[in-house]
């Protein structure tokens, strides 16, 4: 609606524009775009945006969202259609939700196995008390092992090593018959003694 004496000046403005009370103009607001004579309300991840395409020129969530990638999440949080980011599980790098990891940082130790980040081979999962999840080292006879160091799930032949129970009856990798473990979780040969670099 406009001052009916002076055209130039509104008094209302349509759906989305803010009236500037000094200059008697409106103007489209905060979270919305000009769309010709109307503001259409931007995507739900800009705070403001330029055009229909949804390019954002600030973001609604500027801490876990990143302006250089159109207001994306940033690393450790998922878009949930929400204004604010939601947080991925601690064990995912990047997510789609709250428990279906996309990737997973490496350097804890982890890799993607469908939609989530296991242990790699010679870690296994351990529970901490903070009810956070860490991958903690098998031994090295352990290809792979669960619930602690020594309990293994799988043997290395690369290692000469087979599945068998030790003196203690737990089950591990022993070495093959003929074979004696080095510090490294090796087996070698016991009777090789053909040169120094057996």
């Amino acid at each position: 609606i406009c001052n009916p004496l002076n055209p130039s000046q509104c008094t209302t403005c349509v759906t989305g524009a803010v009236l500037d009370n000094v200059t008697l103009t409106c103007s489209c607001g905060s979270g919305f775009y000009v769309n010709g004579t109307t503001c259409r309300k931007c995507t739900h991840e800009c705070q403001n945006c330029s055009s229909p395409t949804g390019a954002c020129t600030a973001c609604v969530d500027p801490l876990h969202r990143d302006i250089a990638q159109n207001c994306k999440c940033i690393s450790g949080f998922y878009d949930s259609g929400a204004v604010n980011c939601s947080v991925c599980s601690t064990i995912c790098l990047t997510c789609t939700n709250s428990s279906a990891c996309t990737s997973c940082d490496t350097s804890k130790f982890r890799n993607l196995t469908g939609a989530l980040c296991s242990c790699m081979d010679g870690y296994y999962e351990l529970y901490n008390t903070n009810l956070t999840r860490t991958c903690e080292k098998c031994n090295p006879e352990c290809k792979t092992c669960t619930t602690s160091p020594t309990l293994c799930t799988s043997c290395d032949p690369a290692k000469n090593r087979v599945s068998g129970v030790d003196n203690s009856g737990r089950q591990t990798c022993l070495c093959q018959p003929g074979y004696y473990s080095t510090p490294d979780g090796s087996c070698i040969q016991s009777n090789c003694n053909a040169d120094p670099f057996c």
